[in-house]
């Protein structure tokens, strides 16, 4: 089984480190870095436990959250958003909770609750909440914020084309 790193706003509000630097730190792992924005694929069989403190160790801040899912979720997410569909000016994306939600709220959730939404969550597929969003700084909302509001657990964001990038990593 592939795992899958995800770090929360690793590259921002003064957090900077090498996603390029992990890479090579971990190689023994097989791990490939997707981006900067703290998505590994780990391709070698290896324990979640053992793997957070190795890449723990190599980052400069403590990573929170750090979600680790596996292929088989992130092909399960893939393939419950891949019919949804909006406005012309609506992105699709994939938030990954920490945890398996304990209850599952009302779908869809939309923010601000208005005819101009910024975020809509619209399925949940396991641990990923799969919705739609807008510019935040047209609508103030981001999908993190809402998902955890929601759903009561840590969690982080990736836009479409990341989860269809990690798709394709997961098929080599």
């Amino acid at each position: 089984m592939t795992l899958i790193v995800l770090l929360r706003g690793a590259n921002v509000g003064g957090r900077r480190f090498s996603p390029k630097a992990v890479e090579a730190a971990l190689a023994d792992l097989d791990v490939v870095n997707l981006g900067a924005a703290g998505t590994f694929v780990v391709r070698k069989r290896v324990g979640e436990k053992s793997l957070r403190a190795r890449i723990e160790a190599e980052l400069p801040f403590a990573p929170a959250p750090m979600i680790v899912v596996n292929d088989r979720e992130i092909a399960s997410a893939l393939h419950a958003g891949e019919s949804i569909d909006g406005p012309s000016d609506a992105k699709r994306f994939a938030t990954a909770m920490e945890s398996p939600p304990s209850l599952l709220p009302k779908l869809p959730i939309e923010a601000p609750n208005s005819a101009r939404w910024g975020v809509r969550v619209v399925a949940v597929s396991g641990r990923f909440a799969i919705g739609l969003r807008r510019r935040v700084d047209a609508t103030g909302v981001y999908p993190n914020e809402i998902v955890e509001r929601a759903f009561g657990v840590a969690a982080t964001t990736r836009d479409w084309p990341t989860m269809e990038k990690l798709a394709k990593l997961l098929a080599r």
